[in-house]
Formats: C-alpha cells, sequence, structure tokens
C-alpha cells in the first residue's frame, strides 16, 4: 500500500522550517550580546617589518569567551574599534583571530618600546558598545607572534 502526505502538509512543514532558518543565521549576533572579551592577555612589540605590512606595530592580545566570539571580533571592521594606550589614541590596522584569542595590530603615535601604563579599549557590535581597561607592563618583542598576525 502506498502513502502520500497531502499537499497542505508539505506547504506547512515548509513554513515552520523558514523562521527556523532565520533563528539559526542569527544565533552568533545573540552570542555576542555578552562581552566577549574576557581578558587582556599581553601587549608586544613588533619592530621593523615583522608584522607583515604594519612597521612598528604593537599587537595588544585578548582572550575570549569562545572561537565563536573570537570570529565575531575578527570580522569586525577597524572603525568598530579604538585602542588607546596612556590617553594617546593608537591607530587600529588589523583584528586578527588565532584559535580563542583575539590580535589587535596597532600602531602608537609615539615610541612604544618597553612601555606601560593604561590601555584603555573600546569596541562595537551592532548597536552595543563594550569597553574594557587593562594595566599593560612592557612590550617585549616577539617576532613570532608578529609575524603571524
Amino acid at each position: 500500500m502506498t502513502h502520500s502526505l497531502p499537499r497542505r502538509s508539505v506547504v506547512r512543514g515548509v513554513a515552520w522550517t523558514v523562521p527556523v532558518v532565520a533563528v539559526a543565521v542569527q544565533a552568533p549576533v545573540f552570542a555576542a550580546s555578552a562581552d566577549p572579551i574576557t581578558g587582556f592577555i599581553e601587549a608586544l612589540k613588533c619592530p621593523g617589518k615583522s608584522t607583515k605590512d604594519v612597521p612598528d606595530a604593537v599587537v595588544v592580545a585578548f582572550s575570549t569567551r569562545s572561537v565563536t566570539d573570537a570570529e565575531i571580533l575578527a570580522g569586525l571592521p577597524l572603525d568598530a574599534w579604538t585602542i588607546t594606550g596612556n590617553g594617546e589614541v593608537w591607530d587600529v590596522k588589523r583584528v586578527t583571530r588565532l584559535g580563542s584569542t583575539i590580535y589587535v595590530v596597532t600602531v602608537p603615535r609615539n615610541n612604544s618600546a618597553n612601555a606601560s601604563g593604561r590601555l584603555d579599549l573600546t569596541y562595537t557590535i551592532g548597536a552595543q558598545t563594550f569597553a574594557e581597561s587593562f594595566a599593560y607592563y612592557g612590550t617585549a618583542p616577539d617576532h613570532d607572534i608578529c609575524g603571524r598576525v
């Protein structure tokens, strides 16, 4: 005996799948509704051209809650980021993700070698703005990470 579904049942089933797909697509935005950055790791000096295309950069590393949050942060436009060292705005050149760590490649306006002090970070995801403040001690050179970000 052959059993077939009425056309109305098929159409009703398709109508229910559309809202589910729409919710699934927006899930990463909701994942970032809480502050995705969980802490400051370190600030590293990249002298010369050790960051591919950004000479004399400082790379600031931040931990995130998850790889998904790190992907969201790495996908933000550069103008969504503001980073300030000791009250001076640093130019954000690139944001890179390695695992669940975010690396913000910046260029200070003064010589940042072995600098220390207060680091302020502000970033915007959609309509939500997050602000962080950290103390940092020294910006030791690290050619290994500078070459990868």
